[in-house]
């Protein structure tokens, strides 16, 4: 662990509560991407905050700050700390954000987020200027214009009876694209093996590649950062991407962190296990194979969901 912003007990008896950011510090060759973007970003947001706590900020609950070893060879880092804290991660810790390579690209802004965190991720952008500070837009502003829908819309149209039942509900909800996380950084032992909402925001090249070319190559080095992936200009100052996560991340730790109530989204994680479990369900039909001679029970599964459903 790096560093940690404890909780106000005067304030608050969920101190004993941790909103956790993290990144890991190892690299394949030069890392300035991978991991260098997230560890900028990482130190920048311990500085400001390390500040604020001088000034007087106290959170409602505690922040902890990780850099993490061993992430390039299988996760070594963040799955040995999971595990030696299991019982007390799995109990307290309300979120983990992930800062692992946030800025591959500067076209397009990918909010890779845990349902139960969409809303706070789609809160804490609409308080994100976007550089040039002129324009007055904000980071939400830029991710709703890039979806290409309208903000009076709902997130997703009805499909199924399932749906149906949450539409009223879902059509004050915006209409952004918010997807899952997925695998192969910090977040996955904190997210697929505990339990804790994650997200891991970040600008990639465009919609259509994984990653940036240069990902894990000699040649993601510092020059290609800022030539290709986080360009300047006269109106934005340099690395405009990198400050704009950087006020992301601070914004989103002060929702998490300070909040009354847990800013959490059950009504978007309601809908997105309706619409996984209908796909697994035609998935299961479609596929010529005999799930029972193979083990595989679909009813811890079904009881999970069921409240949702």
């Amino acid at each position: 662990l790096w560093g940690v912003i404890p909780g106000d007990r005067t304030i608050s008896d969920e101190v004993d509560q941790y909103v956790i950011l993290g990144n890991h510090h190892d690299a394949w060759c030069q890392g300035a991407c991978d991991p260098g973007s997230g560890t900028v970003l990482l130190q920048q947001v311990a500085k400001i905050l390390g500040e604020a706590y001088k000034k007087g900020f106290r959170p409602r609950r505690t922040v902890v700050l990780a850099s993490w070893d061993g992430e390039e060879l299988s996760l070594l880092g963040s799955t040995h700390f999971a595990e030696s804290f299991r019982t007390e991660l799995m109990q307290r810790a309300v979120a983990y954000l992930n800062a692992d390579c946030p800025i591959k690209g500067h076209t397009q802004f990918n909010a890779r987020t845990d349902p139960l965190l969409a809303d706070a991720l789609i809160c804490a952008s609409r308080l994100v200027s976007v550089d040039p500070p002129e324009d007055m837009r904000t980071l939400y502003d830029e991710w709703l214009s890039q979806d290409g829908s309208e903000s009076t819309e709902p997130m997703y149209a009805p499909a199924s009876q399932y749906q149906l039942k949450l539409h009223s509900i879902l059509r004050c909800i915006q209409a952004i694209d918010v997807s899952q996380p997925g695998g192969g950084s910090d977040h996955i032992p904190f997210a697929y093996k505990l339990g804790v909402p994650s997200s891991y925001p970040e600008y990639v090249p465009d919609y259509c590649m994984y990653t940036m070319p240069m990902y894990h190559t000699w040649y993601d080095n510092i020059d290609v950062v800022k030539r290709f992936l986080d360009p300047s200009s006269s109106k934005t100052g340099p690395l405009p991407r990198h400050r704009l996560m950087v006020r992301l991340w601070i914004a989103l730790i002060i929702y998490l962190s300070c909040a009354p109530r847990l800013p959490y989204s059950p009504v978007r994680l309601a809908h997105w296990l309706c619409t996984e479990w209908e796909q697994l369900v035609q998935k299961a039909r479609h596929e010529p194979v005999d799930w029972v001679k193979q083990g595989i029970r679909f009813g811890a599964l079904i009881l999970c969901c069921f409240p949702f459903l």
